[in-house]
């Protein structure tokens, strides 16, 4: 059950890169602006889609959806049937910590005591900080793997996010889907789910080294390669001879390629182009492009050169294999959490570690990523002599930056769970009552005994109660 929750979980986030990818092809201001006047497509660099349009049909379904679900019950009907059948794995139980509790009530004066109580126990704060370092992973990667993609291989931005739900929609829901199956399968214990998430750490490390897989950077004028021409290396990278009457900068991006030595510039200006053709698409004219013999003429063509990179569709396999496996230790982790954990402050446990998840995870985690995807930036828009945003970045740097901020992150999700398998002890011995009729019985149980026992093994005339 736990893994179906989760797979469909993850369905809507991996549904929304899918249908919010088709609307970045679709321009931001189409409501006020004619479409068929806009000039540039999803390809220019300075494209910007409709990404407004899915917040908004967004936050209207969760009004909508926000009704029924305020109609359901406390819990399930069949909650209390569960818990009465389950089997106490409480780290290092000695039948002594519920008379611990005596005493303190649930008002808030006594929520820091709850806490610390929580926090006491060993093996919940490393699976905590688990938690939180593979948050950091799934939250940069969500937020940053469409742009990670557009760059790398030079596709749109709109086939990209595309691209990131069609790995997210399979991958994630089908993890967790797996997580959940496996620990309800094999009936794992607190230990054996800890063990499912240190072995997909591991294969996670290993398969890492498909960021390394990216397409050559593209030959660009003053950034990859040095003008033909340039002689004067006092002037800025963009800037030589056959360009500097022009008064070139960098607040526009407008890529244009010469298709004879398939090198690109930074923009028309960056070429040293002075005509433009009457349907937009070609420069001619342009003393920083070599003349072409058999034209006898300098042109380029407005947009980026083509690549004949096909890298990505080797990349994305690999991609959707990481996914998999990061989120399929999902759904046993929780069980693990739950289970270490008293029932009574089961609640408290799970809010207090979302809220570390939240704070040292997913909060910064994007923050982490952006700061990497920058320090690659090669090219920025200038404003007023000031950094705006990123227009070129270097692919190898990007590459060697998310495959270290990974293998760190993920090397001390490792650690982390490492650290709660060895600290977490089976309960000293558990007090199991079978009821038979009216009659009682109350058996204490050791552990090996306890590892044997499974709420499914329960005749249909006996219930197996803490």
């Amino acid at each position: 059950m736990t893994g179906v929750m989760y797979a469909f979980a993850t369905l809507g986030p991996a549904l929304g890169y899918i249908i919010g990818g088709q609307m970045l092809n679709v321009y931001v201001d189409f409501n006020r602006v004619d479409s068929s006047r806009v000039s540039i497509t999803p390809e220019d660099p300075r494209w910007v889609g409709a990404w407004w349009v899915s917040f908004l049909v967004g936050s209207s379904a969760f009004l909508m959806i926000a009704v029924p679900i305020s109609m359901y019950g406390v819990e399930l009907p069949t909650a209390k049937t569960v818990r009465e059948t389950r089997v106490s794995e409480m780290h290092g139980d000695d039948g002594t910590y519920i008379s611990s509790l005596a005493g303190h009530s649930r008002s808030l004066r006594n929520l820091p005591i709850a806490l610390l109580q929580i926090i006491r126990i060993p093996p919940f704060l490393p699976i905590a900080l688990a938690g939180a370092s593979e948050g950091i992973i799934t939250s940069g990667f969500a937020t940053f793997m469409p742009k990670y993609i557009q760059n790398q291989f030079g596709v749109t931005a709109g086939w990209a996010s595309m691209l990131t739900g069609f790995m997210v929609v399979p991958g994630a829901a089908g993890g967790q889907f797996t997580g959940g199956y496996i620990a309800k399968k094999l009936q794992l214990k607190v230990q054996g789910c800890l063990r499912v998430a240190i072995i997909a750490c591991i294969i996670c490390l290993i398969m890492a080294a498909a960021l390394w897989t990216k397409c050559k950077f593209d030959r660009i004028a003053g950034i990859t390669l040095p003008y033909s021409n340039r002689t004067n290396d006092n002037l800025p990278e963009l800037i030589t001879e056959c360009n500097s009457h022009c008064g070139c900068n960098t607040e526009f991006y407008e890529p244009v390629c010469d298709k004879t030595s398939k090198i690109q510039y930074f923009s028309p200006c960056h070429a040293g182009c002075d005509t433009m053709s009457s349907d937009g698409k070609f420069y001619s004219q342009c003393t920083c492009v070599p003349v072409d013999p058999i034209t006898n003429s300098s042109t380029v063509a407005v947009g980026k050169c083509e690549s004949d990179c096909h890298l990505l569709y080797i990349f994305l396999p690999f991609i959707f294999i990481l996914i998999f496996l990061t989120f399929m230790p999902s759904p046993p982790v929780v069980s693990a959490t739950l289970r270490c954990i008293h029932e009574s402050q089961r609640t408290t446990g799970i809010g207090l570690k979302w809220l570390i998840v939240r704070l040292l995870g997913t909060v910064p985690g994007p923050i982490f990523f952006g700061a990497v995807i920058d320090s690659t930036c090669v090219i920025w828009r200038e404003n007023c002599s000031e950094k705006a945003s990123c227009w070129i970045y270097n692919n190898s740097n990007m590459s060697r930056n998310f495959f270290i901020l990974f293998i760190v992150v993920k090397a001390f999700s490792m650690i982390a769970f490492m650290t709660a398998y060895r600290l977490y002890k089976l309960p000293v011995d558990m007090k199991v009552r079978y009821s038979v009729g009216s009659a009682e019985v109350t058996v204490v149980e050791s552990p090996s005994e306890h590892d044997a026992i499974s709420s499914h093994d329960v005749l249909a005339d006996k219930s197996l109660v803490i």
